[in-house]
């Protein structure tokens, strides 16, 4: 074995093992580590972990998450839904109340909506069995109180790093309902894989009620977008999307499509549809409930919204929730009685997935090998470092 290993790194120079590697699963090519100095300098490379998340772009499998059992479950994107894997879940040692806020080339943001913990954030790669835990913010429960947190994660593209943002505020006095104006937002904080370390940024965060809900977020690209809402002076509704972009770190703004500007806030979701932009809209047809798909056709362009179809959700006794567009074009969906299906919109039939809510809550998300963290020793955790529950 140790001649073939000899003769493999004679006869191939790295150029061309980089180009067989790359399209190896992550399993493999962690084993392969172990083969010779020269393949586990080249597997960690920065540059080849590029390469390979690049390559799996376009063969994203489905990761589904049981909350609150914290199971974690792994498929492929095709027409059986097969298992791909059983995801172990690390964070159940620590608490209960961590689950994902994020997720961006094969990591995982995890985190808590509770107060007392919404300064415990991780950086987890499940795909080797790795996690980072990021320093505490200037911002905690201890440090201003009760308040409220919006968490965005994503890549900057430019200088080739991961951020988590964080957007911590208060609601004003009389409540939630009160108008943007009254929102007392604190320092926007931005933490960089690259620093390690948390910055107060500028960024003029935006004076609307956003979706504190992954289901109401979506990362595109260099982007993150959260369903938001404002009020009227007459004390109507305004719906709008709000944008942060990780390159150039300002947030934006913009609109939904002209019909649904005036709808209720809790009737609208987003989520990222392969390169688009997807958002779904629940309203009343005829006697049967109704969900309108709309995709943002070029970025930021407001005029740019195109309906897709309507889908009649009486044959699934009910929609709880959209999850997105597969590769076929199908619709992922969780239907009232906890069913995962997936619906064909032409055909207007769904297929069930043989996957149920078995707690209170089911998420369903694109998710990408990738060897991200890998090259990163310094607070780079594996699980065993987890102390078990009791210990």
């Amino acid at each position: 074995m140790p001649e073939m290993n000899k003769m493999a790194e004679a006869y191939f120079p790295q150029e061309v093992l980089a180009e067989i590697f790359k399209r190896l699963p992550v399993k493999s090519l962690l084993r392969f580590r172990s083969v010779s100095k020269s393949w586990c300098s080249l597997i960690s490379n920065p540059q080849f972990i590029a390469l390979h998340r690049n390559y799996n772009m376009n063969n994203p499998c489905i990761l589904v998450n049981y909350y609150p059992a914290e199971l974690y479950t792994m498929h492929y994107d095709n027409d059986a839904f097969e298992l791909c894997a059983e995801v172990e879940y690390p964070f159940r040692r620590l608490s209960r109340y961590y689950q994902i806020l994020g997720s961006c080339n094969g990591l995982i943001c995890v985190g808590s909506k509770l107060d007392s913990l919404a300064s415990d954030l991780f950086i987890w790669n499940p795909s080797i069995r790795k996690f980072l835990t990021l320093p505490t913010p200037a911002i905690t429960f201890k440090s201003c109180g009760s308040h409220r947190m919006i968490i965005g994660f994503g890549f900057d593209s430019k200088t080739n790093d991961y951020k988590v943002l964080r957007m911590p505020y208060v609601p004003g006095r009389t409540g939630l309902s009160k108008v943007p104006s009254e929102v007392e937002l604190y320092k926007v904080e931005l933490y960089k894989l690259s620093t390690g370390t948390w910055t107060g940024i500028n960024a003029g965060a935006p004076q609307y009620e956003i979706f504190n809900s992954f289901a109401s977020q979506a990362t595109l690209n260099t982007v993150v977008y959260w369903a938001a809402f404002g009020l009227t002076k007459t004390g109507g509704f305004f719906n709008v999307i709000v944008a942060f972009d990780f390159s150039d770190e300002v947030f934006k703004e913009m609109s939904v499509p002209n019909t649904l500007v005036n709808k209720g806030p809790l009737t609208i979701s987003i989520a990222a549809c392969g390169e688009l932009l997807s958002l779904f809209h629940y309203h009343q047809s005829s006697s049967n409930g109704c969900y309108s798909v709309w995709v943002m056709e070029k970025y930021g362009v407001d005029n740019s919204w195109t309906k897709l179809f309507n889908i009649e959700i009486d044959p699934f006794q009910g929609v709880t929730q959209m999850f997105g567009i597969r590769k076929n074009r199908d619709l992922l969906m969780v239907t009232s009685d906890g069913k995962l299906v997936s619906y064909d919109p032409h055909a207007e039939q769904a297929q069930d997935l043989g996957i149920r809510r078995g707690g209170t809550y089911l998420s369903a998300n694109p998710y990408i090998e990738s060897l991200n963290l890998l090259d990163r020793a310094h607070g780079v955790l594996g699980y065993d470092s987890i102390p078990r529950q009791g210990e």
